[in-house]
């Protein structure tokens, strides 16, 4: 499984309380109890975001695959050097758009230097 290092975060003493009770209730660590609720909010979101990738994909004139690599790879603001990148991107088998059901594989492609 994947594993994201966020490091801390900074949480009002309130919200930790709470988050605290949330995993004690449920027998689980902090940690744990953080990924299902990050977990919950994408499954949430989801559809939210892919639109937005279209939305995006269309404004940068590169596939929705495309953006989701750009997207995945850089943070904005994007050069023309990240965007030319993500057109010369082949197009993925399996990629998650909005409404399917299948998975995501994310190749190693760095950005050429």
């Amino acid at each position: 499984m994947p594993k994201i290092n966020t490091g801390s975060i900074d949480l009002n003493p309130r919200t930790a309380a709470w988050l605290k009770v949330a995993a004690n209730i449920n027998s689980e660590s902090l940690r744990v109890r953080v990924a299902k609720i990050v977990d919950g909010h994408v499954k949430r979101f989801k559809p939210t975001y892919a639109a937005d990738i279209k939305f995006l994909a269309r404004q940068w004139d590169v596939t929705w695959e495309q953006m989701f690599l750009l997207l995945f790879q850089h943070a904005p603001p994007y050069t023309d050097t990240e965007v030319a990148w993500a057109k010369e991107q082949p197009p993925l088998i399996i990629w998650e758009e909005e409404r399917t059901q299948f998975g995501i594989e994310l190749p190693e492609r760095p950005l050429s230097e």
